[in-house]
């Protein structure tokens, strides 16, 4: 029982480290169907730099991750405007991990300076000066055509 209840404490304390409430927008839940919950997701603005948290609900694949992302960009971009994107998206799809149920995704993006990081449960893995994708990074949940509405109203604090 002691095992259980420390499980517990551990699980909730990753969740309260991920969506903590500094600088936050908004938050939601990314879910495919009522059944299948992905992720859950909040939007911070510190200064010049925007943040994206995503507390895992369960193990995704990289290429899973992929398709996601890929989705968000052809949802806000034709093909000709992809092509201007696909070395700073070719790069975004390399270093997106695998994630694991509980696992905490921290992106964060400076649009004026162009730098840009991933980081994976509090350890960073992936940082580059990209102004084109530090811009564009964030339009899969909150660009002019995001993957859901609804969410995109949540993460921005218009609901």
């Amino acid at each position: 029982m002691l095992k259980v209840i420390i499980l517990f404490l551990i699980s909730v304390s990753s969740f309260a480290q991920c969506l903590v409430d500094q600088n936050k927008l908004g938050q939601d839940r990314v879910q495919l169907t009522f059944f299948l919950k992905l992720y859950d997701i909040a939007y911070y603005q510190e200064g010049d730099e925007e943040i994206m948290r995503l507390h895992y609900l369960k193990n995704i694949r990289k290429e899973h991750s992929n398709i996601g992302w890929e989705r968000g960009f052809k949802s806000n971009f034709n093909d000709s405007e992809l092509a201007k994107y696909k070395s700073s998206l070719d790069w975004l799809y390399a270093q997106t991990p695998p994630v694991e149920k509980g696992d905490c995704l921290k992106i964060k993006a400076n649009k004026n300076s162009g730098t840009f990081s991933i980081s994976k449960n509090g350890k960073q893995i992936a940082q580059t000066s990209d102004k084109s994708l530090s811009k564009i990074i964030f339009y899969p949940w909150v660009g002019p055509k995001p993957l859901d509405d609804e969410v995109k109203s949540n993460l921005i604090g218009k609901k």
